[in-house]
């Protein structure tokens, strides 16, 4: 009878240091997710992102993508070549969504995806491209 006792009390010790682990897991979870702005490793086009606030990072992809546009490439038609910079040629990237995909990251699934991506992003940053 007293061996039942300490394996029922035993049982119920993981069962409430496993509650205790799950209720701190989510506690860290809902205030990482609740941060307005990137997590340390999301980038696009190689720009890192983390720490910024969606309006510093539209910023700064606007930077990067008008410097961009600048580029010049030669064309040839015939014996005549001309240079004409990508703005000339009318580019424009097509994934206007790409910051609000990039902010998703972490923050969209199950509370354990979520977890996963983010311990991820120490390792492996993820780079999102513009299209």
């Amino acid at each position: 009878m007293k061996r039942k006792s300490i394996i029922i009390g035993g049982i119920v010790a993981a069962v409430l240091v496993i509650a205790a682990v799950i209720a701190g897991i989510f506690s860290h979870m809902s205030k990482v997710a609740s941060k307005e702005c990137y997590f340390t490793g999301v980038q696009v086009e190689g720009i890192e992102l983390g720490g910024l606030f969606k309006e510093e990072a539209q910023e700064k992809l606007d930077e990067y993508w008008n410097q961009l546009i600048k580029t010049e490439v030669e064309i040839a038609t015939g014996k005549t070549t001309e240079k004409i910079t990508l703005e000339e040629l009318g580019i424009s990237y097509t994934n206007q969504d790409v910051l609000t995909e990039a902010f998703a990251l972490g923050r969209e699934g199950s509370l354990i995806q979520n977890y996963l991506d983010i311990k991820n992003l120490d390792k492996e940053p993820v780079n999102f491209e513009l299209e």
